[in-house]
C-alpha cells in the first residue's frame, strides 16, 4: 500500500507497506521509506552487530536502547503503526 506524506518543509516522502491477511486482518510486515526497507535495515543492523559480540551482549543492547526510547518518539510510532492499519482496513474494504 504506498502512501505520501508531506514534510515540514512541504516536500514529499513515499512510504510504502508491505501487507498480508492473516485470521482475517491484514498486517504490516514491512516499511519501505523512500524505498529503504525497515526489515532489512535492522537485519544489516543486528548482523553487524552479532558478527562481533554475543546473542546476549545483542539482548543488552536492545533492553538498554528500549529504556532510552523517549514518550514522543514512541507516540510517533503508535501513530505510524495505527494509521498504517487503519488505511489497510479501508484499503481491503474498498476490494
Amino acid at each position: 500500500m504506498a502512501t505520501k506524506i508531506i514534510d515540514k518543509k512541504g516536500e514529499e516522502v513515499a512510504i510504502d507497506y508491505k501487507l498480508h491477511s492473516a485470521d482475517g486482518s491484514w498486517k504490516i510486515y514491512d516499511v519501505l521509506i523512500e524505498n529503504i526497507s525497515l526489515v532489512n535495515n535492522y537485519r544489516s543492523q543486528l548482523n553487524r552487530i552479532l558478527a562481533t559480540t554475543s546473542f546476549d551482549e545483542l539482548l543488552t543492547r536492545l533492553q538498554e536502547k528500549r529504556g532510552k526510547e523517549f514518550g514522543s518518539e514512541r507516540l510517533r510510532l503508535n501513530t505510524i503503526v495505527s494509521y498504517s492499519i487503519m488505511s489497510a482496513a479501508v484499503a481491503a474494504r474498498s476490494r
